[in-house]
């Protein structure tokens, strides 16, 4: 999308100014996800690739991603009953390179931006990892109950056999004095 205001995800529209520019480490990994979604992948035979509904150049030379924005996230606190995350959005800029005739024996120049390229504007990502921590403290819950049935029913049963050994055992006599 070449525009930001024309995001789906509401968040993502004001990214740059309330989102945080990331760095070198974080935008390594939003590259590499977005790398999978705009370049086709290459398996092997037997393989399922990707969707190529969003493929927009063949290889990951073709472009270059120039700012990553991320907004969003956070890290809930179980203690405090946070069981849920919250979506973490990237945008990411990317361009298409500028193709550039090497001479042999050459290194090639750094890769820029194609300034005249249709190829440009910003990718979403969103990673939502949603109720994550919901099913182990379900779990907690259900077998807590099962362990404390568990205990009250052993009660029960012990409070059960004093009663009929009690029961058998008959009436004690009293000793008469005279």
């Amino acid at each position: 999308m070449p525009d930001l205001a024309d995001a789906e995800t509401e968040a993502a529209r004001d990214i740059v100014e309330e989102g945080r520019e990331v760095d070198a480490t974080e935008a390594a990994n939003v590259k590499a996800a977005v790398d999978e979604t705009i370049v086709p992948s290459e398996g092997t035979e037997g393989e399922g690739g990707g969707s190529d509904e969003f493929v927009r150049f063949q290889e990951v030379t073709e472009y270059l991603t120039e700012t990553t924005y991320e907004i969003g996230g956070g890290n809930p606190n179980p203690l405090d009953f946070e069981l849920t995350h919250a979506p973490l959005i990237a945008a990411v800029e990317y361009c298409e390179v500028v193709e550039v005739e090497v001479p042999f024996g050459l290194p090639p120049p750094a890769p820029e931006c194609d300034p005249n390229s249709d190829e440009q504007g910003f990718i979403i990502l969103e990673r939502d990892l949603g109720s994550l921590r919901v099913p182990p403290v379900v779990a907690f819950v259900m077998f807590s109950v099962l362990f404390v049935l568990g205990l009250l029913g052993l009660h029960w049963r012990e409070r059960d056999e004093a009663e009929l050994a009690a029961a058998a055992a008959g009436p004690t006599p009293v000793p008469v004095q005279s």
